[in-house]
């Protein structure tokens, strides 16, 4: 459709958000989609307004917290309201809702990472696998491609012989995870919703 200096860009028809395993491969045979990145050009005003039109419910709720910001009932509001938000991903809630002439798609060549793990963030930082990255008090011996950071400046964290994990220690929790099992960190997430743990989440 037209180019933006090096980058082109296209008419948006639609988007589909999480496609079925059939979609995918319907998808993929047809060679005609392109990934959502998740990075949006936008304003402020225009986010409003979509709101507004296509999550009523939400935008109403969102005003009520908007209405104290700067007062003594913020607080109270948003622990009241925001727990009663409907919990929909911002491409279910607006995305997929958007009319076709309201949009358009940039598109370019990133490479494939998911940003969306921790993993995925020492790739970022140092991608190669013998390699680690460490952030904070972290004394290592033998350990390769794994990504530890400490946040409690009084302790030490030492890693011996680690391969491939992440090791994230906070002042109240640490993960310790392998690289392979990252996904399974959102399910223990939503397990500690409605327990005595949940603050942890």
């Amino acid at each position: 459709m037209g180019t933006v200096g090096d980058t082109p860009y296209y008419g948006f028809e639609s988007l589909t958000y999480r496609p079925s395993l059939s979609q995918c491969r319907t998808i993929f045979d047809r060679g005609t989609h392109v990934w959502n990145t998740g990075f949006f050009v936008t304003t402020p005003a225009y986010i409003r307004r979509v709101y507004q039109r296509f999550s009523p419910v939400m935008w109403a709720q969102l005003a009520e917290i908007e209405a104290t910001l700067d007062t003594t009932d913020y607080e109270a509001t948003l622990a009241q309201v925001y727990p009663e938000m409907e919990a929909i991903s911002f491409d279910d809630a607006i995305l997929t809702h958007l009319d076709a002439q309201d949009a358009l798609v940039l598109h370019s060549e990133m490479g494939w990472s998911d940003p969306g793990t921790l993993y995925a963030l020492k790739e970022a930082i140092n991608p190669d696998p013998d390699d680690n990255v460490t952030k904070g008090k972290v004394v290592d011996t033998a350990s390769r491609d794994s990504l530890i950071y400490n946040y409690e400046p009084g302790k030490l964290v030492v890693a011996v012989g680690l391969e491939g994990m992440i090791v994230v220690n906070t002042d109240d929790a640490i993960l310790v995870v392998h690289k392979d099992n990252i996904p399974l960190v959102k399910e223990v997430i939503e397990n500690l919703q409605d327990t005595d743990l949940e603050s942890y989440s």
